[in-house]
């Protein structure tokens, strides 16, 4: 369970602030990895309010793998109403963080408004290695005459 590091109470509600002291929770990944898989065992199991619920947490303190996954559920309109913008907030939260799948993702979104900035984070996602984004970069490589880039992807 999660405690709050200034008053040490149980943070059972999965509240980003804490309800005794009104600190903002902190946790590592670490500590977030047992909510990552409980979500994930949720999903399976079709408990999909607690899902939302923990992916939500996870990305109101700021963990990447709970940002990414709020924004996947929210950009398809899962359990939640669909709401691209707020998708993209969340993909662009985890994509600064280093999350590849996350950039891909923003870039496809940012692509509507900023082909420029949806080129960057393709590639940016290409180098760090999400298999998704390959065939993006090789077609961003090939208009830019970059024939060896674009043969890597």
């Amino acid at each position: 369970m999660i405690k709050c590091k200034k008053c040490g109470t149980d943070n059972t509600a999965l509240e980003p602030i804490c309800q005794k002291c009104a600190a903002e929770i902190e946790i590592s990944h670490d500590e977030a990895r047992p909510l990552l898989d409980e979500a994930l065992e949720c999903m399976k199991k079709r408990h999909y309010e607690r899902a939302v619920d923990i992916y939500r947490f996870l990305a109101a303190v700021g963990i990447p793998e709970g940002e990414r996954e709020l924004a996947k559920i929210i950009e398809r309109g899962l359990l939640v109403p669909r709401d691209l913008d707020m998708a993209m907030k969340y993909f662009y939260s985890a994509a600064l963080k280093g999350d590849t799948h996350s950039a891909y993702r923003y870039a496809k979104l940012i692509s509507r408004a900023n082909e420029k900035a949806a080129k960057f984070w393709i590639a940016y996602a290409a180098l760090l290695d999400d298999e998704e984004a390959f065939g993006d970069a090789c077609l961003l490589y090939d208009k830019m005459g970059d024939e060896e880039s674009s043969s890597y992807y």
